[in-house]
């Protein structure tokens, strides 16, 4: 199996970095090849890639057809706030954009930062995000 993790944050070395280091280590351990794009630092490689298809108000990754319909989306997020208070929004957002670009929606796994970047190294974050990795990839 193949995953692309495509990195949002701003702050590459920051806490979602951090919980995807163990996500990604977790991965490999179990043979899956990974890609991971800081988009902060090459978004300008996706210029080109983002379209939207005449007659349709969606926004759809497209080339030969559809590079992602079909494929699982699965969400890894850090939130300063309560976690369905800080995650909703953006999972909501995500599930729609699933349905609309029927992609399979695997879920999410979130930690909230208490400590900085030791919330993300605790034994239930590094397990947490290592057992999101496994049903990632057995989804």
């Amino acid at each position: 199996m193949n995953v692309l993790i495509l990195m949002g944050s701003p702050r590459l070395h920051g806490n979602t970095a951090e919980l995807c280091k163990y996500f990604i280590e977790e991965l490999k351990e179990q043979s899956t090849e990974v890609k991971y794009i800081e988009l902060e630092k090459n978004y300008k490689s996706l210029q080109g890639v983002l379209c939207l298809p005449e007659r349709s108000r969606r926004v759809r990754l497209c080339a030969e057809g559809c590079l992602w319909e079909g494929k699982q989306v699965a969400i890894i997020a850090t939130h300063g706030y309560d976690g369905e208070y800080a995650t909703e929004p953006f999972e909501v957002g995500m599930k729609r954009l699933c349905i609309h670009s029927n992609l399979k929606y695997v879920g999410m796994y979130s930690v909230q930062d208490n400590d900085n970047l030791a919330s993300f190294q605790t034994n239930e974050a590094i397990e947490g995000v290592k057992a999101f990795a496994r049903k990632v990839i057995s989804e």
